[in-house]
């Protein structure tokens, strides 16, 4: 199962969540399968014990391995990111962090150009910096 969600998984796992329900409920019903689990029992704690990640989890993963090779990645998709001191020329502390662009609609919120730089800016300096 893990191969179709993985596929295109950044093009559209960042959705409205009512979107994803269909994906994962069947991503829920395949672990408790796995597990041996009754219907009704949490599965966070499961997902955790067989080092699974859910649909959202991968597609963060997806999007921050994206921006971590986004100097190798094609010129279109590496335009969609800029850096805060390319935008502006002031000295800050997030100078070095992505800028996050405007977006007014909720949908403009789940689009690359957004989720890309707010999810590595999230990502601890430390732990960016130990690659």
């Amino acid at each position: 199962m893990y191969p179709y969600i993985h596929y295109g998984n950044i093009v559209w796992a960042k959705n409205y969540p009512s979107k994803l329900t269909r994906i994962v409920i069947l991503q829920k019903r395949a672990v408790r399968i796995i597990a041996k689990v009754g219907y009704r029992e949490s599965i966070a704690e499961i997902f955790k014990e067989l080092k699974l990640l859910r649909v959202d989890q991968i597609n963060e993963l997806e999007i921050s391995i994206l921006m971590f090779n986004s100097g190798q990645a094609p010129y279109r998709i590496n335009q969609l990111f800029k850096p805060n001191h390319m935008v502006h020329s002031y000295g800050t502390r997030n100078r070095n962090n992505y800028y996050i662009p405007h977006k007014s609609s909720k949908l403009g919120q789940y689009s690359l150009s957004f989720q890309g730089p707010n999810i590595w800016n999230s990502i601890d300096n430390k732990t960016i910096f130990s690659f």
